[in-house]
């Protein structure tokens, strides 16, 4: 019996190697902006690798938010606003309390990569709020778009049929969609429209998104928060306020990105932004 149990234990074990194996290795879009050029596995990257690509993005935005948390575990963090201009970084907004996962970061999946060997990969469920760097697609409510004539950002309004697919064997696996208007097999999803104030304002983080992995994690978001120090499942969430504030702000124009980082891997980072 006891020979039994340690098989099960193996197996469950092995099943979550290889589901955080398998997100830390997803491939990246093929555009000029991401990777180097020589295939590695992303716990091989060198200091010059991460910052040449990490270049290339930040030349590419005029628009940079900025969130670091203490340690990869802390579920709270700070986020920063910059413009950039003439190739120097402007700041927009004095720090502003987020709320991150319960569980803190895991390294995602986004626009340029990273050496991993420090901290967590995201998956599925873990609780965990994506690290790295990510484009914002759109942003998405409860009003209309027609009453948001301020808003210069791809919106969608989010009604009653809206979810959010995180069953990792659907087709339609990250995505929002109006399920009312497409024949609905998936078996888990966000309804939408069911968590109170929480998606009022909301912008969409592209994270295991070019293509989504089954398992990588789904459906992150920047949207309003239930108060300081209440975590999330793994988005990042902000006073309803101080979101309507970077709304107003942002400008599809400007290429928005999201930098989500610990503050040790940060400053790896910040002679890049010239920060």
């Amino acid at each position: 019996m006891k020979s039994f149990l340690k098989f099960i234990l193996l197996i469950i074990l092995l099943s979550q190697f290889n589901s955080s194996f398998m997100c830390a290795q997803t491939s990246l879009p093929e555009t000029n902006l991401q990777k180097p050029e020589k295939e590695q596995s992303r716990y091989n990257y060198s200091p010059d690798d991460v910052n040449s690509s990490i270049k290339k993005v930040i030349e590419k935005s005029a628009q940079i938010l900025i969130v670091t948390s203490k340690e990869w575990e802390s579920p709270v963090a700070g986020m920063v606003y910059y413009e950039r201009r003439n190739d120097k970084m402007i700041k927009m907004a004095d720090t502003i309390q987020v709320n991150l996962g319960r569980s803190g970061l895991g390294w995602g999946d986004g626009l340029t990569e990273f050496n991993k060997s420090a901290g967590p990969v995201k998956r599925e469920g873990d609780g965990r709020s994506p690290a790295g760097i990510f484009s914002l697609s759109y942003a998405f409510g409860y009003l209309p778009k027609d009453s948001l004539i301020w808003l210069d950002y791809p919106y969608e309004q989010v009604t009653a049929g809206t979810e959010c697919v995180d069953d990792t064997a659907s087709e339609y696996y990250n995505r929002i969609l109006d399920a009312d208007s497409i024949a609905k097999t998936w078996k888990s999803s966000e309804i939408m429209r069911g968590f109170g104030p929480y998606y009022k304002y909301g912008i969409f983080v592209d994270h295991n998104s070019n293509p989504p992995v089954p398992g990588c994690g789904s459906c992150i978001f920047i949207h309003v928060w239930g108060g300081y120090g209440k975590p999330t499942s793994g988005c990042t969430a902000m006073a309803e306020d101080q979101i309507v504030k970077l709304l107003h702000w942002l400008s599809a124009e400007k290429k928005p990105i999201l930098i989500q980082l610990t503050e040790n891997e940060f400053n790896k980072i910040r002679p890049v932004l010239g920060l």
